[in-house]
């Protein structure tokens, strides 16, 4: 007999894949509940889904959806409903996993994801978390100008005298 209730699920995961510009999964079982509800409330606010859904439900749906993704273990699926806001989500929890170390290092937090439906392994989500966001690169931009305009009004003046 075909339990309705899973069904129901499964149909929100499809949705959900189907809807979302980017999926990562993460590991969060290292994280103690207190601080997995502020990392959730941060991810949601971001227009993006937090959500645990039981890995039988989610390999389903995965291999539904033609996708090689090995789901093990405590799992969060992170469905970003924004491509932009893919990159702010991963530095969040990038930062997230800088800012509470475990004795649990060798755990792997980041697992595989789904960028404009095609996998990207683990290495490359580390790479894109470490790079600086859009609002941190303008700053730096800005910075450097501004720089480089003190140091031509200096040359200016030096030659003015």
């Amino acid at each position: 007999m075909v339990n309705i209730k899973k069904i129901k699920i499964v149909e929100e995961i499809k949705k959900n894949f189907k809807d979302s510009k980017a999926i990562f999964f993460y590991n969060y079982h290292w994280i103690n509940s207190r601080k997995t509800f502020e990392l959730k409330e941060k991810i949601n606010k971001n227009d993006s889904l937090w959500k645990v859904y039981k890995n039988s439900l989610l390999k389903r749906v995965i291999n539904f959806e033609n996708f090689n993704i090995k789901i093990k273990g405590p799992t969060v699926s992170i469905f970003c409903f924004n491509k932009e806001k893919f990159h702010d989500n991963l530095k969040i929890i990038s930062n997230f996993n800088k800012n509470n170390k475990t004795d649990k290092e060798n755990i792997e937090k980041f697992k595989e994801g789904i960028f404009e439906g095609k996998i990207i392994d683990v290495n490359l989500i580390k790479k894109i978390a470490n790079y600086p966001t859009k609002k941190e690169s303008i700053n730096e931009i800005i910075y450097y100008l501004k720089w480089q305009i003190f140091r031509f009004l200096n040359i200016l003046n030096k030659i003015k005298k």
